[in-house]
């Protein structure tokens, strides 16, 4: 069960949401196809992604080195920022982060790949401890003869199956997302993708993932 489950994980169809730096480049082409290589373990491999933008803002319209520079004025400065949806292809290490960098629009918190002035300024003015990249839906192919489960009902998939999974946007990201300086961006991506505002729950603790205060 474990191997069918990891085969059909890694073949799922995945969809991330990640923040970007700086507005999006490519016009009313919302749609960017990545195919550029990326080397594994010395070896240069296949690899392509599918970006498409769902929300972008270019901020105070300040370029990216006067933002990044140190010079700003971090308090009243809002930097050109795009949400996206991105969808990996081959599954290569990295490879989204990679390929946003070759976009020249880096991943904002990717200490790796990204712009570390950047996640710097994001860091003490939004919040944003982490990298702003988030596995948002997969779609698995199950075998016949899986069993799945989900909020300790268990069911046995008798003849093979598509199941579609959703995972909400993890709390720490969110508050990002929903800052007040942030928001024109956020309900842009909320138009194109209106699953962004499903909320997290936990079945096991019902706590619509939040943790538990003692009042509770």
């Amino acid at each position: 069960m474990a191997a069918k489950l990891h085969a059909a994980l890694r073949e799922g169809d995945k969809e991330y949401i990640a923040l970007l730096r700086g507005v999006w480049r490519f016009g009313d082409n919302e749609t960017i196809v990545v195919d550029k290589p990326l080397r594994v373990d010395g070896v240069l491999k296949n690899a392509t992604t599918i970006f498409e933008c769902i929300g972008t803002i270019e901020g105070d319209g300040l370029l990216n080195q006067e933002i990044y520079s140190g010079n700003a004025d971090e308090v009243n400065t809002v930097p050109a920022c795009t949400i996206v949806r991105a969808k990996p292809l081959t599954g290569r290490n990295h490879q989204i982060r990679r390929h946003a960098y070759n976009m020249s629009m880096p991943i904002l918190g990717d200490s790796e790949h990204g712009d570390s002035r950047a996640n710097r300024f994001w860091r003490n003015k939004f919040g944003l401890n982490r990298l702003a990249l988030h596995c948002f839906s997969l779609r698995l192919d199950l075998q016949a003869n899986s069993e799945v489960s989900c909020g300790g009902n268990d069911r046995k998939i008798d003849s093979r199956e598509k199941v579609d999974i959703l995972a909400p946007i993890p709390e720490d990201l969110e508050e990002v997302f929903k800052r007040k300086e942030l928001s024109t961006l956020w309900m842009k991506a909320l138009q194109k993708e209106p699953r962004l505002a499903v909320e997290r729950y936990d079945y096991r603790g019902g706590t619509f993932g939040r943790k538990r205060s003692h009042a509770d």
